[in-house]
């Protein structure tokens, strides 16, 4: 079932991979068991890309709205269109303060092993070996989980409002206050979850033709 628009829970920006290491559940025919890099500039993405709860495809709960890497990072923002339980579930939890978290699934192509003590440069920084560096991938889906391959994003954060509903009032606030409205805590963001959110209020701003700081 399909949320109405009026109602639709909307995920604000925020970054499903940092960049960095991850330790995802692979199916190799190497059989690898370790840390990973995905390479951003081989990582091919859509804008609109399915959401489940804990990757299962059995479990729809949205899909993103949009999709965006800056060369260092993967953010997305997205709406939790489906009507189901595990929509219920991840949202409600979420407003009640469980860590619900994105986690990346990718689809890898291209991958080799880095072995110990070589360093490559990936994503703006440098990693050393032993690690499976993947060079060329597709972001087929994003889960919504509790425990997420990279353990440096932040949880998902809701909208203070239905997507449908988001007036231009908001943007008469200055980003602290728009940011504590929308359940926020700039104190305990990561920098880089709160450089992304920052660029999505200045982009609602410049939309809303308010220029005040």
């Amino acid at each position: 079932t399909v949320v109405g628009a009026a109602t639709v829970p909307r995920m604000l920006p925020t970054v499903i991979y940092t960049g960095g290491f991850m330790t995802p559940e692979l199916n190799l025919p190497n059989k690898y068991r370790g840390p990973v890099v995905a390479d951003l500039a081989g990582m091919f993405f859509e804008d609109s890309v399915p959401m489940h709860r804990d990757h299962d495809t059995n479990k729809p709960v949205g899909h993103t709205t949009r999709v965006s890497d800056d060369g260092r990072q993967l953010s997305a923002e997205g709406l939790f269109s489906i009507a189901s339980d595990d929509t219920t579930a991840i949202v409600s939890g979420r407003k009640e303060g469980f860590p619900w978290r994105p986690s990346v699934g990718l689809k890898l192509y291209d991958y080799e092993i880095i072995p110990e003590g070589k360093t490559v440069h990936v994503n703006g920084r440098d990693f050393t070996g032993p690690f499976l560096l993947v060079h060329y991938s597709e972001l087929k889906e994003i889960g919504i989980v509790s425990v997420p391959g990279d353990a440096e994003v932040d949880p998902i954060q809701l909208a203070a409002k239905a997507a449908s509903k988001a007036g231009s009032s908001l943007m008469k606030k200055t980003f602290a206050q728009w940011a504590k409205e929308n359940g926020f805590d700039l104190a305990t963001l990561k920098k880089p979850s709160k450089a992304v959110l920052k660029a999505h209020y200045d982009s609602l701003k410049a939309a809303d033709g308010d220029d005040k700081p």
